[in-house]
């Protein structure tokens, strides 16, 4: 083909450039357009709509696809006459205005593949721009009712196919419009440079191949880091701990050139919630919150649509009509609230509505009547349990079929692709109040955290987003047995029962473990399960590379993938939701486990949680609420070091400081230090630690010793006896103090504002 068969040949890049621009642009105007349905006055918003389509429409010229240039020339003519506010802004040319952005979708798609604007014929859309464009009455009956004329009125008459003179050269401004501030220039930067100038295109496939090239930068660090542990050169160990810096660095910084903004797929949510309201017959606004909290590119694509079929069934199920609202004493005006956040190295989305909330008795009914759940397992499930079996497939709530749900296919779905991401989701509900679905997401796919255990000879990763703790268990501890309910093994965790899964029997490695030796149970969650997985020893925590399984293994349910560790050795990756599966803990088969969940619930309602128990440096006993802490850690006391008069310590990539627990109680009396590094004073050579994160802080607190974690009710039963606690409580027949959570943040500000003063708390 010569260069006058192909007009285009050598300008793909050009090309490109514009289908990326004004995919942008077309976002932009979405949410322009349903912002202005809700201010019409704001003549900043019709500005923007209005330069996104003018530059659409001059560029595209440029390239020759006439059938683009036709309907956005049609679409700037009406916004245009918006803009010189010689019409007013409706309901009908929103809804207009919006189908032309889904038209100029279709063409951009069409030139992405075809290199033209497609076969499509859009006179209609045409035709309807032109008649708004006109005004009310003004195409058929405007002069026959004696209407105005309109100053501008020659350019509404011009011939057709003639240009527009305002399109190309901006008409001088009214009075009225003379009173706004100019818009600012989009394409200008707060720093002066424009948009070309302080940002670089570069291809996706160069970023997947760096991020694959840092993974094994990671590995071979994890290598040379393993074998200088057990060397005796200084040498070697400085530049150890400078490669482990900079590979840190270099790990971040490559992550984050993967990492988008939540609002890539958040923008399109006003448009989806506006169009299925406006379907239903219902008012319905959304609230955003957190659309800067990023994501890495793949899941910010694999989360899209779980979003999407949320947000539906938000608007569909959640929100009632108006007159429902009203006779509740609801506004009649819905809400349907997206809130993103980072929180314990993972990123959270909850989508919530003020709806109706799920009908459990309904829910209950349909579950029994598909022979999910018999009638008495049903009366005994808390209704909480009841509404989690909204993810079960077949299951919906909805009285009729409709072209948007109710046919039981969705929730499962939804909740399959999040698992396959390493996800997890939650709901909560109330009758009349609305329902929340909360979703876990990890920040990566490529590197994640995990703890190593091994069973038998082989080794495993456990990816540490499932993980909620651990457990040894000494054989001659009293009341440390394994008991069994129907075959079952069981272990007796705070008053409730933990279903076992003993992993080389689920994996066929061997015989068992011997009797005399330590148990260690991981306690971990899948889906809304908890059990315990039984290894026969935990090695260590640190950061995986995943590499894909190989065919052969692809179909194995209880792999997610293989990595290197760091002596070079080959370890599966453990699918926490696939082991539970396999175990029957799950799925149809979970009957297995069904008397296990009857035995556990428990008869009492408080409002329980977990409470680590601790000592303090003067012999002192404290509950800590566990919810508020991000890990439990173990530091050798060699391995503090002192900035200043503050101690500290590397924790991963980061310098994490130390305070005694005993600092933010305010005691008098004289104590022992803890977290000094001289061992000489010490019988201990462990420095125990519970690790906070305040105001996107680490923090290290420092106990003597974490004696046990119990569930039970945190209501204090006395006064607080000194400052940094809430008041008393009796756990296990002893007084113990319950521990403020509040000092600790003001220890942290405290710090942050006065760093000379708070370097005296972890002085050793």
């Amino acid at each position: 083909m010569t260069e006058q068969d192909n007009p285009l040949e050598g300008m793909e890049e050009v090309i490109e450039e514009f289908l990326a621009e004004s995919a942008e642009g077309l976002d932009q105007m979405d949410n322009d357009l349903i912002a202005l349905e809700a201010d019409p006055a704001n003549h900043e918003l019709l500005a923007s709509i209005f330069r996104t389509i003018h530059s659409i429409k001059g560029t595209c010229g440029f390239f020759g696809f006439s059938r683009l240039e036709s309907v956005s020339h049609a679409g700037e003519n009406l916004l245009s006459r918006l803009r010189d506010r010689e019409l007013d802004f409706s309901q009908e040319i929103a809804t207009v205005l919006l189908s032309l952005g889904d038209a100029v979708r279709e063409m951009l798609t069409a030139i992405e593949s075809a290199n033209n604007d497609g076969k499509k014929d859009y006179a209609d859309l045409v035709a309807t721009l032109a008649r708004l464009a006109e005004g009310p009455g003004r195409a058929d009956d405007g002069a026959a009712h004696g209407e105005r004329t309109s100053p501008v009125r020659p350019t509404a008459a011009r011939s057709e196919g003639e240009p527009q003179a305002a399109a190309e050269i901006p008409p001088e401004p009214s009075a009225a419009a003379a009173k706004s501030a100019p818009a600012p220039d989009p394409t200008t930067t707060a720093a002066g440079l424009s948009a070309a100038e302080s940002t670089i295109r570069v291809d996706v496939d160069i970023l997947d191949n760096l991020m694959n090239l840092v993974g094994e930068l990671v590995l071979a660090r994890n290598q040379i880091l393993a074998h200088s542990a057990i060397q005796q050169d200084p040498l070697l160990t400085g530049a150890c701990q400078r490669l482990n810096s900079i590979t840190g660095e270099l790990q971040q910084d490559v992550m984050k050139t993967r990492m988008q903004p939540i609002n890539t797929i958040w923008n399109k949510f006003p448009r989806v919630v506006r169009d299925l309201a406006k379907h239903c017959g219902k008012q319905v606004r959304i609230e955003m919150e957190g659309k800067e909290t990023e994501l890495d590119k793949s899941l910010i694509e694999a989360i899209k649509d779980p979003l999407t079929h949320l947000i539906r069934n938000a608007v569909d199920h959640g929100v009632e009509s108006p007159d429902d609202r009203v006779a509740k004493g609801k506004s009649a005006e819905g809400c349907v609230s997206l809130t993103a956040y980072h929180g314990g190295g993972q990123v959270i989305i909850e989508i919530a509505d003020d709806g109706a909330g799920i009908d459990v008795d309904r829910l209950r009914e349909k579950a029994i009547a598909l022979g999910m759940i018999t009638t008495a397992q049903a009366t005994q499930m808390p209704d909480q349990d009841i509404c989690r079996l909204i993810f079960a497939p077949g299951m919906t709530t909805a009285k009729k079929v409709t072209n948007i749900s109710g046919r039981g296919v969705g929730m499962d779905v939804v909740r399959t692709n999040l698992e396959k991401i390493g996800g997890f989701i939650e709901l909560e509900s109330k009758r009349d109040r609305g329902s929340t679905f909360r979703i876990q997401l990890p920040l990566t796919l490529a590197i994640v955290p995990a703890l190593l255990v091994r069973s038998g000879k082989e080794n495993f990763a456990i990816p540490q987003g499932g993980i909620l703790e651990l457990i040894r268990m000494n054989p001659d501890t009293p009341g440390s047995g394994i008991e069994s309910i129907h075959g079952v093994p069981v272990f007796r965790l705070r008053g409730k029962l933990l279903p076992l899964i003993y992993l080389h029997q689920e994996l066929n490695l061997g015989a068992a473990p011997q009797g005399d030796q330590a148990l260690n149970i991981v306690v971990l969650q899948a889906d809304t399960k908890k059990f315990g997985l039984v290894v026969d020893a935990i090695e260590d925590s640190t950061e995986i590379v995943v590499k894909p399984l190989c065919d052969l293994l692809k179909a194995l349910p209880v792999y997610a993938g293989a990595t290197i560790t760091g002596d070079g050795k080959v370890a599966l990756i453990l699918d926490v939701l696939g082991v539970a599966k396999h175990a029957r803990l799950l799925s149809e088969h979970q009957e297995r486990f069904s008397d296990v969940d009857a035995a556990s619930s428990l008869d009492d309602h408080e409002d329980r949680c977990a409470l680590i128990i601790a000592t303090t440096s003067d012999g002192g006993r404290i509950a800590i609420p566990m919810d508020s802490v991000v890990r439990l850690e173990e530091f050798k006391r060699t391995s503090l070091e002192h900035t200043g008069n503050r101690t500290v310590v590397q924790y991963g990539r980061e310098i994490l400081p130390l305070i005694e627990l005993t600092d933010l109680l305010r005691e008098r009396r004289r104590k022992p230090r803890l977290i000094t590094s001289d061992k000489t004073s010490h019988t201990n050579d462990a420095v125990h630690a519970l690790v906070y994160s305040v105001d996107e802080c680490s923090v290290g607190v420092v106990v003597d010793r974490i004696q046990d974690i119990v569930e039970q009710c945190s209501a204090t039963q006395g006064p607080p006896t000194r400052k940094g606690t809430l008041g008393t409580i009796v756990v296990n027949g002893k007084i113990t103090e319950v521990f403020d959570i509040a000092a600790l943040q003001r220890e942290v500000s405290t710090m942050r504002k006065r760093p000379k003063r708070a370097a005296a708390v972890g002085e050793g």
